[in-house]
């Protein structure tokens, strides 16, 4: 008994350690990472070049199972820009949903048609669905599981590009910018959506959405945006020694991405003018892609471990390993890769071990400072970052001291769909 009372103690005497070290908790995490200086000395002494940035949020539960959350963080500077990337799917997915049910006569499951545009074709079958029907939460599954980037333009295409940014400002995310698809589309063809068309089980069209234009001009206005000392041009084949402009890319900042994150695992500690309009269903639909492997899923179908490892979207905790994730940890996040920057936002869960908390971080590994050239040190830099970072954060929670136990979100990946 002396013994564990000792322990106690122990953990306690550090953790009064480490969050006196810095009232602000920029020095929290920057400490722990010291305490392995053979993984993140040089992340560390060389964190403008790489353009770092934490947020490590712990979750304490009250007795009544209610979360409460602490915020932790490493050198957060919304001034200092990244390149989102395929981040932008998360926020665009909740509004999908959201906007689904406003209209009445649809849903998540509907079939779904698009109709051509000037930079787009038609799409009016998927053959990765199980009846060859397109419906936003195939999409959603897509946008998240592999983080496809065509399921991503068509809930642009029945968002819009003013009604993404007007929403996600109105619910206080003022850093967003979403402008473009990832598409060959020019800024006047990302203003203009499809006709879409929806029908019901017996192919009858309930609905049309017509083309939406935005007459707003929406556009990024970020200060250092400028990036790198020169852009490999595709078509010319040769380097334009000029920084690359990301002002004309979507945007959010990672504390906006780190909120929306929260928002979908805990509704409840937020208000509803700063989360998404979202069912429980809707909620359970996007923690479950979230958290799904591609081995997992079955349509679509990814052949397992031929590139489809349980790592191919999740940084932390794997990195660059192409191992099974033990059964105990299930990572519920949302990764973005392009031009050297990446990003991952995450809540991470240890079932037998009773933890959870959430953890984002983005890098930037460009050691030429050519932009577009291919050329980033992902594999060598990045991803073993995200891996030890991820270990790091789950170790300390092993040995934190936890008045209560958690009640953790569990979800049956076993069916595939």
């Amino acid at each position: 008994m002396k013994i564990i009372f000792l322990i106690i103690l122990i953990n306690l005497f550090q953790y009064s350690i480490l969050k006196s070290q810095n009232i602000d908790s920029e020095n929290f995490i920057k400490n722990l990472m010291l305490t392995r200086p053979e993984y993140f000395s040089e992340i560390i002494d060389n964190s403008e070049k790489y353009r770092v940035q934490i947020i490590y949020t712990q979750i304490d539960r009250d007795s009544i199972g209610f979360p409460h959350l602490t915020e932790y963080s490493y050198r957060l500077n919304d001034l200092e820009y990244y390149y989102t990337a395929s981040m932008i799917k998360l926020p665009v997915i909740a509004m999908t949903l959201e906007k689904l049910n406003q209209i009445e006569e649809i849903d998540k499951y509907t079939k779904v048609t698009f109709e051509k545009t000037t930079c787009q074709n038609a799409f009016y079958t998927d053959t990765t669905s199980e009846n060859d029907n397109i419906t936003f939460a195939h999409l959603i599954k897509k946008a998240l599981i592999l983080s496809n980037n065509d399921a991503f333009n068509r809930m642009y295409d029945f968002l819009g590009q003013e009604y993404c940014n007007k929403r996600l400002w109105e619910l206080g995310y003022s850093s967003a910018r979403v402008i473009k698809r990832f598409a060959a589309c020019s800024a006047t063809e990302n203003k203009i959506t499809p006709v879409i068309n929806f029908y019901n089980n017996l192919d009858e069209l309930i609905y049309t959405q017509p083309s939406i234009k935005c007459d707003t001009n929406i556009l990024c206005q970020h200060k250092l945006a400028e990036i790198g000392k020169g852009v490999y041009d595709e078509e010319t084949k040769q380097i334009v020694y000029k920084p690359k402009d990301f002002n004309t890319m979507n945007y959010i900042s990672l504390q906006d991405l780190h909120k929306i994150v929260e928002t979908i695992y805990f509704p409840e500690i937020f208000a509803d003018n700063e989360k998404f309009n979202l069912t429980p269903e809707d909620l359970n639909l996007i923690r479950k892609y979230m958290g799904m492997y591609p081995r997992e899923s079955k349509n679509p179908y990814y052949v397992p471990y031929s590139k489809y490892y349980d790592s191919y979207v999740k940084y932390f905790l794997l990195g660059n390993s192409t191992e099974k994730v033990p059964e105990n940890i299930r990572i519920f996040d949302k990764v973005g890769m392009s031009f050297g920057f990446m990003t991952d936002v995450a809540y991470i869960v240890d079932y037998e071990a009773n933890i959870e908390f959430f953890l984002s971080a983005v890098i930037y590994t460009n050691e030429n400072e050519i932009i577009n050239d291919g050329t980033y040190e992902y594999r060598q830099t990045a991803l073993p970052f995200f891996e030890q970072l991820g270990f790091l954060i789950l170790d300390y929670e092993k040995n934190r001291l936890k008045t209560h136990t958690s009640d953790l979100i569990k979800i049956d990946f076993t069916n595939g769909n």
